[in-house]
């Protein structure tokens, strides 16, 4: 089992020290779309995004 390296601190003092994740999914006309995104936790920007019509390993290596 991994660590719990951020013990539910969510804000960080500075930028690039914790980052989050996340996968959502959205429906089209043509089928799923799956969205990850990557958050940093201090500045809440959008760090990295992948958008696949599949959700394998890829999509997650993809956005960070």
């Amino acid at each position: 089992m991994a660590s719990d390296l951020v013990q539910r601190r969510f804000t960080p003092a500075a930028s690039n020290r914790v980052w989050t994740g996340d996968i959502t999914y959205l429906p089209t006309d043509e089928g799923w779309l799956y969205l990850a995104a990557v958050l940093d936790l201090h500045s809440r920007q959008v760090v990295g995004w992948s958008l696949q019509p599949h959700m394998h390993s890829t999509l997650v290596k993809d956005a960070s």
